[in-house]
């Protein structure tokens, strides 16, 4: 027996008994057996579809996810003046330099630093020139040891080779974590502190670890 079958592209336009089931876009197909019609819906691939749908979705969030995780990188023409600068101050203590060379390379440190501040685009950036601003902060510490140093070295109450705790030098006591030994001012029986003048030399190697942090935000 032969089957005939005829395909819509729409809905049944033919009298069949089961026409009125077929619905618009479901792509029907009719056969006769018997002279009776009898619908044939060719089932959609619902299936592909939503695997295809999920598919897209995963491309485009690893899309965006790789574009938000993205950092804009350094550009290290900017950080070119700080970078010379912080090099001299650490040279001219490496050459012997006085209090005051080590201050004058130091205010130039701070000035390089302050120029970059507003040309900053990205976190790296901002990381980095945070680094040399810890960087030229541990000198500045240094340098007000210096200074106290320098300043009570004339009077005879503080013992040599140590440096008077002043107020301002407590702070940095506290931060460096130095020992300090108490003393006895003979006139008023005042008891004041002093620290060894080697801790600058340990506010210096402070100073040099943190060269290598700025060598690893710079790099890497």
């Amino acid at each position: 027996m032969s089957l005939l079958l005829v395909r819509f592209q729409g809905p049944a336009s033919i009298p069949c008994p089961a026409a009125g089931r077929m619905e618009k876009g479901n792509n029907p197909v009719v056969y006769f057996k018997n002279g009776v019609c009898y619908p044939y819906f060719k089932p959609v691939r619902r299936d592909m579809r939503r695997r295809r749908g999920v598919l897209i979705f995963t491309v485009m969030v690893a899309f965006f996810s790789a574009a938000c995780s993205e950092e804009p990188g350094i550009q290290k023409k900017k950080f070119e003046k700080p970078a010379r600068a912080a090099q001299a101050v650490k040279a001219s203590l490496a050459a012997g330099a006085s209090c005051r060379q080590f201050d004058e390379s130091l205010q130039k440190l701070s000035s390089e630093i302050a120029a970059v501040k507003n040309t900053l685009t990205s976190k790296k950036e901002k990381d980095l020139l945070a680094a040399y601003s810890d960087l030229s902060a541990i000198y500045q510490d240094s340098l007000l040891l210096w200074k106290y140093k320098i300043r009570f070295a004339r009077f005879s109450f503080v013992p040599k080779g140590r440096i008077y705790v002043g107020q301002d030098v407590e702070p940095i006591v506290m931060k460096y974590h130095f020992a300090t030994e108490s003393h006895v001012y003979p006139s008023t029986q005042q008891y004041w502190k002093s620290i060894a003048e080697d801790s600058i030399r340990i506010i210096w190697s402070n100073a040099d670890s943190q060269f290598k942090v700025i060598e690893n935000i710079t790099n890497y």
